[in-house]
């Protein structure tokens, strides 16, 4: 969750802090520290909380539905952004050492976030580096290795690498010669 691992909000609602409380109580209070921007952030997506409350013939929508779709709100919206903001809570991430280490990669893009403007903004970043690397050489300082900002991978490009990538060892397997364990190992 960009920063914020999903199970920090569940330690929160558990009320592993001293002073805490857990269960439904623990919700209510969820719901006042993060309650408008969740609400607000469904709202926006034609989603009333409202409609999971009072009587049962009353009622349209199951609350548990809603509880799991705040966690696939997008990076940018007002809950997660109150998630990212909240002190409290980002120093209960770190009592119970639930952050990545500084040399793990950031949260993937996922693909329903790529949009135009996310794929015009990366390739003026990727121009950028190219004219950064171009400056760099001419000055005498080397070649710069040129990776581009990542983009999200589906399914079927994932799937693809790893068939290239197997048919190139199988490529590379053919043309090298066995090791003498190989060689054992097969006779």
């Amino acid at each position: 969750m960009d920063g914020v691992p999903a199970g920090s909000v569940r330690l929160l609602l558990r009320g592993r802090r001293p002073g805490t409380a857990g269960g439904i109580r623990g919700l209510v209070e969820f719901w006042d520290r993060f309650g408008a921007a969740l609400d607000y952030d469904l709202l926006e997506r034609g989603i009333d909380v409202r409609e999971c409350f009072g009587p049962k013939e009353y009622r349209t929508r199951d609350w548990r539905t809603i509880w799991r779709f705040k966690d696939r709100l997008p990076r940018g919206s007002r809950y997660r952004s109150a998630l990212l903001t909240d002190r409290e809570l980002a120093e209960l991430v770190l009592e119970h050492q639930l952050v990545e280490s500084p040399d793990d990669q950031p949260e993937a893009l996922s693909p329903d976030e790529y949009t135009l403007d996310t794929y015009l903004l990366l390739s003026i970043i990727d121009a950028v580096h190219g004219v950064q690397a171009s400056v760099i050489a001419a000055a005498g300082g080397g070649d710069a290795a040129l990776r581009p900002v990542p983009r999200p991978d589906t399914a079927l490009e994932v799937i693809r690498a790893e068939r290239r990538s197997r048919a190139m060892r199988q490529l590379i397997d053919q043309f090298t010669a066995k090791s003498p364990m190989d060689r054992r190992a097969a006779g």
